[in-house]
């Protein structure tokens, strides 16, 4: 229909009586054009969220926060079992084994043990997946392999030190004094 159009000139007084798909549909078309630049949207990019997150994931948009988290658990650990200055066992200079029976037999120390590890290992998947990107290996043929990579890396991390309080308060590990 629009071969059919003979005038580019769509003034009032031409349009009275024309179909909508000869004379006002290229007018309107012209108008949005000039707003959209056809991609799907918000013509007005002012109206568009600021943020792109087809690039982030839960891993990245969480490491400010479990950041904080893993350097409260890691000055907390070195507090609990190299300083002994927390208090509710009896805390025994390069007595490993006691200290930490001592300390992880306590559930709420266990569980704080349990839930910064596990943010540990976020934290160390973006770590490890971001990292082949800084040095420039981001092309989509290995984006997989980092991921398994990543995955595997705090998989394996957070499986040996959930462990731990884990084998304690389930009576695993328990107090031997003839082994040193």
């Amino acid at each position: 229909l629009r071969s059919l159009r003979r005038s580019d000139d769509f003034s009032a007084d031409k349009i009275r009586g024309v179909p909508w798909t000869t004379a006002l549909q290229p007018i309107f078309d012209a108008k949005c054009a000039m707003c959209h630049d056809g991609s799907p949207g918000a013509a007005n990019k002012s109206y568009a969220s600021k943020r792109d997150w087809t690039a982030a994931n839960f891993a990245s948009r969480s490491m400010r926060y479990s950041g904080v988290i893993v350097l409260a658990y890691l000055i907390f650990h070195l507090a609990d079992l190299t300083w002994g200055v927390i208090p509710g066992y009896d805390w025994k200079r390069g007595d490993v084994q006691q200290n930490v029976i001592g300390s992880l037999s306590n559930p709420v120390v266990a569980g704080f043990y349990i839930v910064a590890n596990a943010l540990l290992a976020v934290h160390i998947y973006h770590g490890a997946y971001s990292m082949f990107q800084s040095l420039g290996v981001s092309n989509p043929a290995y984006n997989a392999l980092r991921r398994w990579f990543a995955t595997g890396l705090a998989a394996v991390i957070l499986i040996g030190n959930v462990s731990f309080p884990i084998a304690v308060l389930a009576g695993i590990i328990d107090l031997n004094p003839g082994i040193s």
